[in-house]
C-alpha cells in the first residue's frame, strides 16, 4: 500500500489556517503528495500518501498509486507542500539539431547505417552540453547530402566525463 504514517506528534495540527483554494495541483499524471492530520490520545499524527495524480472536485482528490486508485475528501486530505524529492526530477535534455556543414572534421568513426547505404552515423562531441553523442547524415549514392544530425540526448551530470575517463585509466 502506499500510505505512511509518520509518528511524529504535536499538540495542535499543522493544517491550522490551510485554504483548500491554493492546492498547487499537478497535471495529469503528476506526481503528488497528500497530507492529513488527525488526533491522537498524545496529540496530533500525520498521514502522507504519494501517488500520481488523476483528478479533482471541489471535494475530492483522486490519485493512484500501488495499482490502487483512491478518492480522498478534500476537507481531511491537503497537498503535501514538502520537498518533492521522493520522484526524482527528469534529466535535462538537449535538443535535436544540424551541424552546419556536410563535412564536419570533429565526427569520428563513421560507419553505414540503415538499408542501402543511404546513411551514415558517426560520434562527435555535442558543442552545446559536451555529451558524446552519435550523429547521423543521408547519403546519395555514397556522398553526403546533408548536415550530421544530433539526435536529441541527456545532457550528462557535470563531471560525468572526467570520472568516466578516470575509470579507463584504472
Amino acid at each position: 500500500m502506499f500510505v505512511t504514517i509518520d509518528q511524529a506528534k504535536g499538540k495542535e495540527p499543522p493544517m491550522t489556517g490551510h485554504t483548500k483554494i491554493a492546492d498547487p495541483l499537478p497535471g495529469r499524471g503528476g506526481a503528488i503528495q497528500l497530507v492529513r492530520y488527525f488526533p491522537t490520545r498524545d496529540g496530533w499524527a500525520s498521514e502522507i500518501i504519494e501517488g500520481k495524480y488523476l483528478s479533482a472536485t471541489r471535494s475530492t482528490i483522486k490519485i493512484r498509486g500501488d495499482d490502487q486508485t483512491v478518492e480522498l475528501d478534500r476537507e481531511k486530505w491537503a497537498v503535501c507542500m514538502a520537498d518533492p524529492s521522493w520522484e526524482a526530477a527528469p534529466a535535462p535534455v538537449c535538443a535535436a539539431i544540424r551541424t552546419f556543414a556536410v563535412d564536419d572534421p570533429e565526427v569520428r568513426d563513421i560507419r553505414p547505417v540503415g538499408s542501402g547505404g543511404k546513411q551514415q552515423a558517426g560520434t562527435r562531441e555535442c558543442s552545446q552540453c559536451g555529451a558524446e553523442v552519435t550523429v547521423t547524415q543521408r547519403l546519395n549514392r555514397g556522398v553526403p547530402t546533408s548536415a550530421w544530425l544530433y539526435e536529441e540526448h541527456t545532457v550528462p551530470e557535470p563531471g560525468a566525463a572526467a570520472e568516466e575517463a578516470t575509470s579507463d585509466v584504472a
